[in-house]
């Protein structure tokens, strides 16, 4: 039998491993090897990286690789402000309690014997995926000890030795006592186990010139075992925790010896970005970075105390690090002299773009000191105005995005060929090496887009790129597609967002403390890297040769040789060009060979280094850096912006500088890519600023789709060859008036979708006046066509569906949601969301990108709701025993044919109390060396101190009113930085800008100790009385009664019509109905409430099916439901306020003090007469509940529930006689006979003793 073994094995390309063939680094180095990056230093701002990882030891010409390691978190700070004398015998004593021994190299090294001690735990300073390691290592051999020990005390507990008397001796009494003792023992410390980890003393000293430092990092007092480390610029010496930890850590020493900073990693995440960026493996060169002769600059914005969020206090003392000084007294001595490019792999969503103090200072880098910041865009895609802050949503700043390619799919992640086949080859040739983009360009927009002229142009000036196998590279463009998840512009305010993108995924190396060599990782924090590595190529070549150069010069030749994504998806499908996906890819993928050429070419062109901006004011007063038609009412109309042209000078404030400003003059030639945004021909300016007319008519465009133009200057008599001097985007969106559809058949729908891997299809809706929600219902087709690789594709596919809404003042993770899921044929998945009325949602639905094969969508339906709670406030005052009125209302439009109804169950659920602190005292100081900002201007602090006690131990967060939850559009430094502290000063938890829930024990004295920062202390002054918001979490969520009238919310009426049937029920368009809620159950307001404090949670009115979840059509149906999100239906804030001390027999009592003085078992009496009353009346045996509420009455006659099911009883005698007459008069005796009863029990016992 003849044996298969399988294709022949050879060699294995790793190109895709760390691509960069794509961007042109592999073609730039193989001529150019000298421009490896060589004389250009990059700083990494990020998690901090490892000096010991791979590749990350030397440059290609023997340089250090790392030149400064940097914590700007202050995560790593030890206070060594104590100051002890050596002893004698050559010891001290540390903080710890240690005696220290410091040997004979320290001694000679610090002849004063004076020494400055700290203290530092591990688990305050390790990376958290560390200390889970170390914690669980730590437990598995206390663990082994500890069955040991059981083990020797079981075994002693062996029979008794009896005595004459036949009882145990004495003596074996004893031992048995004490064996008794260690078993409980060993079983008590096994339950209370807890680690604490390692406390490393710290020591530093001044040798005479520099500041040393010795960490006890294995906790053995002999300081003569471990390095003498000083600041790591100056030589580059590092140190490692334990030989099983393998954290490697280096120290910088400030304020005169007073703080030591042990620099750590906070992850992975910044080693890898530097070793995308600059590794360098001279044994396996294949594996480099992208410009492996650059040096490094780690920054640590990320704080290990927080899990690797950035901090204010980390991004501020970065820029501190970072920005030139124009003095000559520059105080800061602690950092190099400069860097020439910046990598920010970082970001979050932010509710003003382009505004905050960071982004400020970063701006300033960019235009003043002529240094390239690369950001992330962000990884929030794969929806339209997606991107992140800072990268995702500036101007100024470059933002990237990523793409994958076929190759990187089958490489990198190991996929199957069959799938994701390579492109290199396969990508068909057109019939000319332009004409299939003429056809595309001639068909859509015009003739003039900016890829069009970019393909043309680039090849004019002699820049024709090599089209051998060999580099991969494409004369057209490059055959990849923007990774699903990558976000996507604009911004808000019109900007590109992305403004060019690289390969989004590379294995690099990562941190020794990982126990691996490298990883593989993808987002756009990968591609960043890629983007800054080819910036330090071209740094590189322009410092060999001399050439000028500005960040805007860098940037406009960077933007104007991009080369395009030409793939729609990553499925076989022969030919693929497409129109590129200008929202994910910016003006494509870098290109450094063509870059590096514009650069040569243009060094004679004065206006490269003249920045221009091009912004208008728009109708609410926002700056808008781009044209953004978003909204129905804005495509209707042709529209006419006054558009500010500002042009200053990169170079410097100098008076030369002012004065070659002075002398600036240059006419600007304009040029539209569309024919429906229209333009002067050209603009003078004389340097500062012009303002011209440009008129948009959006009018004939395609309704349901998103269109985009640029406007593009150019010198005058320049050759359009070398790229425009600057760009200004024009996007439109024209959604789908949806409104006639919706009345005249309830839905809007879409029909047969096709998608392959990777492929993105975009719906825009203009949501209808009144709506609140809608449904969306995809219908998957019950068979998947098949592909080239027929069989052999999965079944399974994995979808993202994305709904994005922009509203002003909110962010975007309040108006955006993202589902990930598994779909197959024949399946239909559901999803329901808020939405905002009157506003443009965009409903996104993309096939994940590494998910192949070919799905088709039979269609997607939409379904709009208008429920909406319409009130004055939801808040409900002090004292009050139920709400006052809420409007539940369907706003859709009353002329819908068919009136769709919505479903009604309003619940509102209680689930925090929120306690609000003021600070018992307040510092302003001014910080410390790290802290001053050029200029000589000083960075102050100011620390807010509060008090409370937990009564039962909780799970709490702190939020501080105007400044939780804003990093980057911030104006002051702080979210602010907290940290709660136990009555024994031990730190609890540490908190920012985004406050997690943390579980505290019961206990009093916690010290909340908060800290904002600014350079103007009257800022600082404004906050000094800041109030801290104390949330707890309740012990059980209190649910509250709704009722349909006040009367029946406040006294617990409960009768079938409003509290139970009718609920469940439907509102049509245009229907309102009153609800109240009851208040808190007694029992259920937490004992230690007090009045000022509130109760907070939320109102839901919807119930409309299918919120989300899977269900299969066909003749047997399953249905799998998932849970949805918090935001998949509008829930609305509601607070009810504790009210004051209530007065009961003569004595003063709080919602936490009060007692009810009523027997229990009277109450549990009553209680059981009541629910018996309750089944009588229920099956209407009206003769015994007489008898027995006859009975029960006469034990209690003020007892209100007695009473109020009285009133039920007549009502429902009432109902039974068939004289409307009669039937209304008893119905009023019944009332007059009810209040009589209650008129003088009510003020009093109301809130005590009512069981509703």
């Amino acid at each position: 039998m003849e044996v298969y073994h399988g294709p022949e094995l050879g060699p294995v390309s790793r190109e895709g491993f760390l691509p960069k063939q794509w961007i042109g680094a592999t073609e730039f180095l193989s001529k150019n090897a000298a421009f490896d990056g060589r004389g250009v230093v990059v700083g990494v701002l990020d998690t901090g990286v490892d000096p010991g990882a791979a590749g990350l030891s030397e440059t290609t010409d023997g340089k250090r690789k790392i030149l400064d390691i940097v914590d700007c978190t202050g995560g790593g700070d030890v206070d060594t402000s104590t100051v002890v004398q050596e002893n004698e015998d050559g010891t001290i004593t540390g903080i710890s309690g240690r005696t220290l021994a410091l040997g004979e190299k320290i001694r000679e090294l610090n002849p004063s014997g004076k020494y400055h001690i700290g203290i530092k735990s591990a688990y305050e300073l390790f990376p958290r995926n560390l200390i889970t390691r170390i914690r669980k290592e730590r437990r598995d051999k206390w663990t082994e000890q500890h069955r040991l020990a059981k083990a020797k005390a079981r075994s002693a507990d062996g029979k008794d030795e009896e005595g004459p008397s036949g009882d145990p001796t004495p003596q074996k009494k004893l031992e048995q006592g004490e064996v008794d003792c260690q078993i409980a023992q060993l079983k008590a410390i096994e339950k209370d186990y807890k680690d604490p980890g390692q406390i490393f003393d710290c020591v530093v000293f001044n040798d005479g010139e520099n500041w040393r430092a010795i960490v006890d990092s294995e906790e053995s007092g002999q300081l003569s075992h471990y390095k003498i480390l000083e600041n790591y610029r100056l030589n580059g010496v590092y140190a490692t925790f334990g030989e099983h930890d393998l954290l490697n850590y280096c120290v910088n020493i400030y304020d005169e010896g007073n703080v030591l900073s042990i620099v750590v990693d906070a992850g992975h995440h910044g080693t890898h970005v530097a070793g995308t960026i600059a590794a360098n493996y001279p044994d396996n060169p294949e594996m480099n970075g992208v410009a492996p002769g650059c040096q490094i600059v780690s920054l640590k914005i990320g704080d290990s105390r927080l899990g690797s969020m950035e901090t204010h206090q980390g991004l501020i003392r970065a820029m501190a690090y970072l920005t030139p000084d124009d003095s000559e007294n520059d105080r800061r001595r602690h950092k190099i002299d400069y860097c020439d490019a910046l990598n920010m792999s970082y970001g979050e969503a932010t509710s003003r773009p382009d505004s905050g103090r960071f982004i400020e200072m970063a701006c300033k880098l960019v235009e003043k000191h002529n240094i390239m910041f690369i950001f992330s865009a962000g990884n929030a895609g794969p929806g339209i105005t997606t991107g992140t802050a800072p990268g995702g949503t500036s101007s100024v700043l470059i933002g990237i995005g990523a793409y994958v390619t076929p190759e990187m799919a089958t490489q990198a992640y190991s996929f199957i060929d069959e799938e994701f086949y390579q492109v290199t080859g396969e990508l068909k040739e057109p019939r000319s090496e332009t004409e299939d983009l003429l056809d595309y360009y001639s068909d859509n927009d015009s003739l003039d887009s900016p890829y069009l002229n970019g393909i043309v142009d680039k090849r004019t000036v002699g820049a024709q790129q090599n089209k051998s196998q060999q580099n991969g590279l494409s004369t057209l463009g490059v055959p990849g597609i923007p990774y699903t998840w990558c976000s996507r512009g604009p911004t808000p305010n019109g900007a590109m967002g992305v403004n060019l993108c690289a390969p989004g995924g590379a294995i690099a190396p990562v941190p020794e403390w990982t126990l691996r060599k490298k990883m593989l990782l993808n987002g756009t924090s990968m591609a960043a890297p890629s983007a800054t590595g080819s910036v330090a190529l071209l740094l590189s070549m322009c410092k060999s040769k001399g050439i000028k150069y500005t960040s805007n010069r860098v940037r406009n030749a960077l933007e104007n040789s991009a080369k395009p994504l030409l793939l729609q998806n990553l499925s076989p499908s022969g030919n693929q060009l497409k129109h590129p996906d200008r929202f994910g890819s910016g003006a494509g993928s870098v290109n450094v060979p063509l870059a590096a050429d514009l650069l040569k070419q243009s060094a004679d062109t004065p206006e490269l280094d003249v920045q221009f901006s091009m912004s208008y004011m728009n109708s609410t007063g926002i700056r808008m850096s781009g044209i953004y038609l978003r909204d129905i009412h804005d495509s209707r109309l042709v529209r006419r912006f006054m558009i500010q042209l500002d042009c200053m000078k990169s170079d410097d404030d100098s008076a030369a500088g002012k004065a070659a400003a002075s002398r600036f003059e240059s006419l600007i030639l304009l040029k539209s890519t569309v024919q429906w945004v229209k333009t002067p021909k050209s603009v003078a300016l004389f340097g500062g600023g012009r303002s011209f007319p440009v008129t948009v008519d959006p009018t004939g465009l395609d309704e349901g789709e998103i269109h985009c133009a640029e406007i593009l200057g150019y010198k005058d008599g320049s050759s359009s060859g070398s790229g425009p001097l600057f760009r200004f985007p024009v996007t439109v969106i024209k959604p789908h008036d949806v409104e006639d559809e919706v009345s005249r058949t309830g839905a809007f729908v879409v029909k047969n979708l096709e998608f392959s891997a990777g492929e993105v299809k975009r719906i825009f809706l203009h949501v209808p006046s009144g709506a609140s929600h809608c449904t969306i219902s995809m219908n998957f087709a019950n068979h998947f066509p098949s592909s080239h690789n027929e069989g052999k594709a999965p079944i399974i596919r994995r979808f993202v569906i994305q709904t994005v809404q922009t509203v002003k003042e909110r962010s975007p993770n309040d108006t955006r949601l993202t589902f990930y899921d598994s779909v197959a044929a024949g399946m239909v998945l559901c999803k329901q969301i808020c939405v905002e009325d009157e506003q443009t949602l965009e409903i996104c639905v993309s096939q994940l990108w590494s998910s192949p094969g070919t799905t088709v969508v039979d269609k997607v339906r939409v379904i709009f709701g208008g429920l909406d709670v319409y009130s004055n406030s939801l808040n409900v005052g002090a004292g009050s025993l139920c709400s006052d009125r809420f409007d539940i209302i369907n706003r859709l439009k009353t002329n819908s044919t068919p009136r769709t109804p919505c479903l009604c169950d309003p619940k509102a659920v209680l689930t925090h109390l929120e306690r609000s602190l003021a600070p018992t005292s307040t510092i302003l100081k001014a910080l410390g060396e790290r802290d001053r900002l050029p200029n000589n201007r000083q960075i102050y602090e100011l620390i807010l101190t509060y008090n409370f006690s937990l009564a039962e131990t909780a799970e709490l967060k702190i939020h501080f009113p105007g400044l939780s939850g804003h990093v980057y559009e911030s104006a002051l430094e702080g979210g602010p930085f907290h940290m709660i502290f136990d009555s024994n000063k031990k730190l609890c938890f540490t908190a920012d800008c985004y406050p997690s829930a943390k579980k505290l024990e019961k206990g009093k004295g916690y010290v909340l100790r908060a800290a904002i920062r600014h350079e103007n202390t009257s800022y600082l002054d404004e906050l000094k009385n800041l109030s801290a918001i104390l949330r707890i979490k309740l012990a059980s969520d209190v649910s509250l009664e709704c009722f349909s009238t006040q009367q029946g919310a406040l006294l617990g009426l409960a009768d079938k019509k409003t509290k139970n049937s009718s609920w469940n029920d439907v509102l049509f368009p245009g229907e309102k109905r009153p609800l109240y809620f009851s208040a808190p159950k007694r029992g259920s307001i937490p004992k230690h409430a007090v009045a000022g404090d509130s109760l907070v949670g939320s109102v839901t009115i919807d119930k409309t099916p299918n919120r989300g979840g899977l269900e299969f059509s066909g003749k047997n149906p399953r249905v799998k439901r998932g849970p949805g999100t918090d935001r998949s239906v509008k829930r609305y804030s509601l607070r009810w306020e504790v009210g004051p001390a209530l007065v009961r027999d003569g004595g003063a009592s709080t919602p936490a003090q009060r007692k009810d003085k009523k027997p229990a078992g009277d109450h549990v009496k009553y209680k059981a007469q009541l629910d018996e009353l309750r089944t009588l009346l229920k099956d209407r045996q009206f003769g015994e509940f007489d008898e027995k509420y006859r009975v029960a009455v006469g034990q209690k006659p003020d007892y209100v529930p007695f009473l109020s099911i009285r009133l039920e009883r007549l009502e429902e005698a009432a109902k039974d006689n068939p004289n409307p007459d009669v039937s209304s008069n008893m119905q009023m005796g019944s009332l007059v006979f009810f209040f009589a009863r209650i008129a003088q029990q009510l003020p009093q016992r109301l809130a005590l003793d009512s069981v509703r």
